[in-house]
């Protein structure tokens, strides 16, 4: 009876340390997922258009400190509640 109790002693003994303890192991390890990537707020985009205005405009924009330059033909015939195609 005495061999019985130590070799299940022996055998639990062997167990546990084959196990590790419960602790890290070499196995890969669960990482949490990463936050996805909040996205940076917009630059602000600034323009000397007038609201309305027709005829040729000679415009300039202004976005993330870089002036840009464009012509804009707007015809006289244009209203602006009526939809017109680009």
């Amino acid at each position: 009876m005495k061999v019985s109790n130590l070799c299940v002693i022996l055998l639990a003994a062997q167990l546990l340390i084959s196990c590790g303890g419960g602790g890290g192991g070499s196995g890969p390890s669960i990482q949490p997922t990463p936050a996805s990537p909040v996205a940076p707020p917009t630059p602000a985009i600034s323009s000397n258009l007038e609201s309305q205005a027709q005829g040729t405009i000679n415009g300039t924009i202004n976005y993330e400190n870089i002036d840009r330059t464009f012509i804009l033909y707007v015809p006289s015939s244009y209203e602006q509640l009526i939809q017109n195609n680009l």
